[in-house]
């Protein structure tokens, strides 16, 4: 098995590395390209722009311009990467190229987004009374009267408070400001990336960043917590390969601030910080910021509680086939199995609950996540196998049983996490021979 897939990603890579191009062919396609995608880009959102003023809901068939700056500039970081042309100058091409692609959209900016009775409707409705009463009170209690401790995850809300600061409002303009930070943090990571790990993972994981970015850009349109949990995850990673331990431990207890499923993969990632620096000492940060939500419980509702009440639900699927209705009757624990089967599969792209956008926008990188993954696996042995295992299960085995909304925004977040922790821990434990060949 492991043979097949070294064969399998070899050949992948193979695929994307264009040397039959000379340099200074790959150079003029790069040109070209880059042209190419600003005269696409500005037709596109010219015509489609236009739509924006047909609907102030967050995210829809309307906001289809809003992908284009991202998911245009990250095709060109790409097919750099791929011409092994990645630099400064090319990252600031791409910023630049997004920003020009926004120029059709700019009188948009300022229009304001209401969300559907979801997720980030209720997190707008605590920030906004946040800033009404000059509170950091969570406000959990306006959706669950008589609770004054966090229900929900607790630290997005706090993120929308300050974009309201910051915008007045939420806006589409504060869709774009999202964009731009997760598409930042993405291409930093990257460049300091690069001379870190071997060029075939590099090109790997960029792969996966460009398939992936048309569900980052629809996640954060959403309003949901997902993307934010990750730019702060990029950011951890990247003060760790700067050198920065205690920035790099801030941002690891961080995480489960935003979402508290990550609550053992941050414990898990910390033992890595701590290992790489020798350093004992930075759990005490880590440990001052994960209690964030006991402070406030404290405070607010004289309460110590750590973890939040809403916690999701295992039994969340309706089946409507009349011989899955009869199995379950017959054989009732099939109710809980059959829910849990369903998350297994969506880890191959397959899910019953979106329609043909949300199929689409999955279906492109969910199955190549899970097989670069399994074959990031394949590279550990022994003791490090066994980490890489805790690690891959301290992600999965909570949104196994809990989570199911909005797929894949589980898968998302699992996939990027689990690829990331994997070649970190790979390349500054296992194989730190490739390090000092760099070195």
């Amino acid at each position: 098995m492991n043979i097949i897939l070294e064969v399998i990603m070899f050949n992948l890579v193979k695929s994307l590395e264009f040397d039959y191009l000379t340099s200074k062919a790959k150079k003029n396609i790069l040109n070209l390209l880059f042209y190419s995608l600003i005269a696409l880009g500005l037709i596109f959102n010219i015509y489609y722009g236009q739509f924006l003023s047909d609907s102030t809901v967050s995210f829809g068939y309307h906001t289809l311009s809003l992908f284009i700056p991202y998911f245009f500039s990250m095709v060109y970081i790409a097919f750099a990467i791929f011409f092994h042309k990645y630099n400064r100058s090319n990252f600031l091409l791409s910023v630049l190229l997004f920003f020009l692609l926004l120029l059709p959209i700019l009188s948009f900016l300022s229009d304001p987004i209401t969300y559907l009775q979801d997720d980030a409707a209720r997190y707008s409705i605590y920030a906004q009374n946040m800033i009404e009463n000059n509170t950091l009170w969570g406000s959990d209690g306006l959706l669950y009267p008589g609770v004054l401790n966090y229900v929900d995850q607790p630290g997005y809300r706090y993120w929308v408070a300050l974009n309201r600061l910051i915008f007045g409002n939420e806006t589409r303009g504060m869709q774009i400001f999202e964009c731009v930070i997760h598409f930042l943090s993405v291409n930093i990571l990257l460049l300091i990336l690069k001379s870190r790990i071997s060029t075939r993972d590099f090109k790997i994981l960029v792969l996966y960043f460009l398939l992936s970015t048309p569900y980052t850009i629809k996640n954060i349109l959403m309003g949901l917590t997902e993307w934010f949990l990750i730019v702060i995850f990029f950011l951890s990673i990247i003060f760790f390969l700067i050198n920065k331990p205690i920035l790099a431990t801030i941002g690891c207890a961080l995480m489960p601030f935003v979402r508290q499923n990550i609550f053992i993969f941050s414990f898990l990632f910390l033992l890595i910080i701590i290992f790489k620096y020798r350093n004992i000492l930075l759990s005490l940060p880590y440990l001052v910021i994960l209690f964030l939500p006991v402070y406030h419980n404290l405070y607010f509702a004289n309460k110590f509680q750590l973890l939040v009440d809403g916690k999701g639900f295992i039994t969340t699927i309706e089946y409507h086939n009349i011989t899955i209705q009869k199995l379950i009757e017959f054989i009732p624990p099939f109710k809980l199995i059959l829910p849990i089967f369903q998350r297994v599969i969506d880890y191959i792209g397959i899910n019953n609950s979106v329609d043909l956008l949300g199929f689409l926008i999955a279906i492109v990188f969910v199955p190549i996540g899970t097989f670069l993954i399994i074959s990031l696996l394949y590279r550990f042995s022994d003791l490090y196998l066994f980490y890489s295992l805790l690690i891959i299960c301290s992600l999965v085995l909570p949104t196994l049983f809990f989570g199911w909304a909005y797929y894949p925004r589980f898968i998302y977040v699992n996939q990027t996490l689990s690829m990331l922790s994997l070649i970190i821990y790979y390349y500054y434990f296992q194989n730190t021979k490739h390090l000092n060949t760099l070195a």
